[in-house]
């Protein structure tokens, strides 16, 4: 069983940039110090009510103040992408990181981002699907060529390619049914959003494991991410995430997120998404998703715009000192 702390690293407009990017990089400290597996960064384009670090940049300085953890993107916005660049940077990354990344790749759903980037929306699948064949191509063979709908360029070589053989894996998000059967028909692994309710899930996952037996993949590969927040007490728990948890649904009410309805109470919302309370509680919600959905990795995300730094360390130490012995013991 693994476990890792995703950044989706949003901050308020008016907050510190120097502040927000050394509490970044002091989280993800504590995560290693408190036993978690791997280090996760999302990707947005044009908040301009809001302020939000790209994945890359974080990712390669993880791979030298964390060594030895898995890190990966949850997810790139790969359709507003080149897919060279995108290629290069991740074989990069991989090598300062001793060969331990997983692409973690999406669509993109926001209006606003492909406006910004002079693409039609309308194109995105199809610039999805080219960009995963692209990459993959340019880790493992060298003068590619490639003459697609979207994409079309003549004898490419990257170098260095990365340093896992024969190539980091890429996975997939997503929060439709065609897009959890697409994961898994080119993807390596479905991520799940932390967004999507349990009852949400259920139906997504079947079609991604419709998709991976029909591919020969078996049942295919999980990364079940969670919003989470651990105390001492359930009510202490509840108390510091909840006006935060709130606001950030608000956000995906206003950027027009995809999948289901977020415009609901708090109460609401948590039923079969938020994982908060003590110890207690979260091992035993836990423990139900892994036993229903044959989870093996698990992501988390522990902060959100607007949270006390000093809540969220408390909440990544108490769960590395409380919940990651309990199944690290059992698995």
């Amino acid at each position: 069983m693994k476990f890792g702390l995703l950044f989706v690293p949003v901050f308020p407009l008016n907050y510190p940039q120097d502040q927000a990017a050394l509490e970044i990089l002091e989280q993800a400290k504590w995560a290693e110090k408190s036993g978690f597996d791997s280090l996760w960064a999302a990707q947005h384009h044009v908040t301009d009510t809001e302020q939000m670090f790209q994945p890359f940049p974080l990712l390669a300085r993880f791979s030298g103040d964390c060594p030895g953890m898995i890190l990966g993107t949850s997810a790139l916005l790969l359709s507003l992408l080149n897919s060279i660049d995108v290629a290069e940077q991740v074989a990069n990354i991989d090598i300062l990181c001793g060969g331990k990344f997983i692409l973690g790749v999406s669509l993109g759903y926001r209006e606003k981002e492909f406006q910004a980037f002079n693409l039609s929306k309308k194109h995105r699948v199809g610039r999805f699907v080219e960009g995963v064949e692209i990459i993959r191509k340019l880790w493992t063979q060298n003068h590619v060529s490639f003459n697609g709908k979207h994409f079309q360029f003549e004898d490419v070589s990257i170098n260095p390619k990365p340093l896992q053989k024969p190539s980091p894996e890429i996975w997939v998000g997503a929060d439709t049914e065609p897009g959890a059967y697409r994961a898994g028909e080119i993807g390596e692994a479905w991520i799940i959003s932390p967004r999507q309710s349990i009852v949400h899930v259920r139906k997504l996952l079947s079609k991604y494991r419709e998709a991976t037996r029909r591919n020969g993949k078996g049942e295919g590969k999980l990364l079940l991410m969670r919003e989470l927040h651990i105390a001492e007490s359930k009510e202490e728990a509840a108390k510091e995430a909840k006006p935060f948890l709130k606001e950030m649904y608000n956000t995906y009410v206003k950027w027009g997120q995809p999948g289901e309805r977020y415009d609901l109470s708090f109460e609401e919302l948590s039923e079969g998404r938020y994982v908060i309370g003590d110890a207690a509680a979260c091992i035993e919600q836990l423990s139900s998703y892994v036993g229903e959905l044959k989870v093996d990795h698990i992501g988390f995300r522990m902060t959100w715009p607007g949270m006390k730094h000093e809540d969220v360390v408390k909440s990544i130490r108490l769960f590395g000192e409380k919940v990651i012995p309990y199944f690290k013991e059992i698995h």
